[in-house]
Formats: structure tokens, sequence, C-alpha cells
């Protein structure tokens, strides 16, 4: 009998032991069970920000994209034309001054010569600037 209650002790020691590892295996996991969720929930919230500021962006980015195709060929036409422009007050800018010289008169005597001069160079930097613009769009 002796032998048969020191079986029955240890049978339920033992019991108990492994009823512990079990508790504390379960405990280890649940606590690694929240570390993840909350982890992954932050990280998420996160990442779902970024989207939806990368989104926005996107968004503005289109905008601006269609905007500057809707200007491109005015920039274009634009420059051209002042380019035309130019060249033709410059051909008049010349004819003024030969004549200017035939009669031996100053450039400053003709009404507006000044005017158109500086007329000239204005056009071309404006002109140039539109290129300049188209350029960085294209």
């Amino acid at each position: 009998m002796n032998t048969q209650k020191a079986v029955y002790n240890r049978l339920f020691v033992e019991e108990e032991k492994t009823e512990l590892e079990s508790q504390k295996i379960e405990l280890s996991l649940a606590d690694d069970v929240q570390d993840i969720l909350s982890k992954a929930e932050k990280e998420l919230k996160e990442s779902e920000k970024l989207l939806t500021t990368s989104k926005k962006n996107l968004e503005a980015l289109n905008k601006a994209q269609e905007s500057l195709s809707k200007i491109e060929n005015t920039l274009k036409t634009k420059s051209s034309e002042l380019d035309k422009l130019s060249d033709t007050a410059q051909r008049i800018s010349m004819k003024a001054e030969d004549l200017a010289d035939e009669l031996g008169l100053n450039t400053s005597s003709i009404k507006g010569f000044s005017k158109l001069e500086k007329i000239i160079f204005k056009l071309i930097n404006v002109s140039g600037d539109l290129e300049d613009v188209f350029n960085k769009i294209i």
C-alpha cells in the first residue's frame, strides 16, 4: 500500500507540474499574441495614413499635369508669335535708323523709337521665358 501511495503522490505532483508548464506556455503565447497585435495595429494605422497622404498628393500631381498639358501648346504658340513680332519690330527699327541716317536725323527725334527699342528687348526676353517654361514642361 505504501508503494501504491507513493506512486499516486508522484503522479499527482507531476500532473500539477505539467499543468503549470502548460499555463506558462499559454500565458507566454497570449503575451506574444498581444504584442504582435499591438505592433500590427500601429503599423496598419501608419500605413493607412501614408496611403491617404500619397493618394492626395497623386491627385494634386495629376491636376497639375493636366493643367500644364493644357497650357503647353499655348506657351509654344505665344513664344512663336512674340518671336515673329520681335523680328518685324527689329526690321522696322533698322529701317528707321537707316532713314534717320540718310536724313541726318537722330533716332531719338522719331516719335516712339526709344519705346520701340525697349519693346523689342522685352519681346525677346518674354519669348525666351515662355520657351524656357515650355521646355521644362516637356
